[in-house]
């Protein structure tokens, strides 16, 4: 009696193999921009809250600004006594983050940069109060997670299932 596999017992096991793979590979595919999404959402959060708590605990004017005028492209952290909102004016860079894989959209508001008084309130450049909103979108899907700063400074996080500032194709 002779061992092993016959044509139509190999044919049929990578048909099989094949379907599975075809199921798999999508779902992997959405997961991985999903956590990418999560990842620069938690990056970006970290940064607005680094850049605040810098703010109050050296009690130093603070700015975090997008690189390139794209939160997508990364962003900087610095010292802006005098809120210029250009980091070559400022004294001391603190922090920089590169480019990331989500796609990052801001609120007109905060598009320009967020900038921290000492008290830990957000400031316009003209001396309003900033408030606004980041939006980190899960690249192919219409589903982003939001970065929110109140009126006072604080940043806080949500999902939203259907953004419609996420019309990003898939990379």
């Amino acid at each position: 009696m002779e061992k092993g596999f016959s044509f139509v017992e190999l044919f049929v096991t990578l048909a099989i193999v094949s379907m599975i793979m075809m199921i798999a590979v999508p779902s992997t595919k959405t997961l991985i921009n999903r956590e990418r999404a999560i990842s620069d959402a938690s990056l970006l959060h970290g940064a607005l809250q680094q850049a605040r708590l810098h703010a109050v605990t050296t009690g130093q004017a603070t700015t975090i600004q997008a690189v390139n005028n794209n939160w997508g492209s990364g962003w900087r952290i610095y010292v802006d006594p005098n809120r210029s909102m250009k980091a070559e004016d400022s004294p001391k860079v603190i922090a920089e983050r590169g480019a990331r894989s989500s796609h990052i959209t801001a609120t007109s508001t905060v598009q320009d940069g967020v900038h921290f008084l000492p008290n830990g309130r957000a400031i316009l450049q003209s001396g309003g109060f900033q408030a606004g909103t980041f939006s980190v979108c899960q690249a192919g899907s219409a589903s982003s997670y939001e970065l929110i700063i109140s009126k006072i400074g604080r940043v806080r996080r949500a999902s939203e299932p259907n953004s419609t500032k996420c019309t990003n194709p898939t990379p």
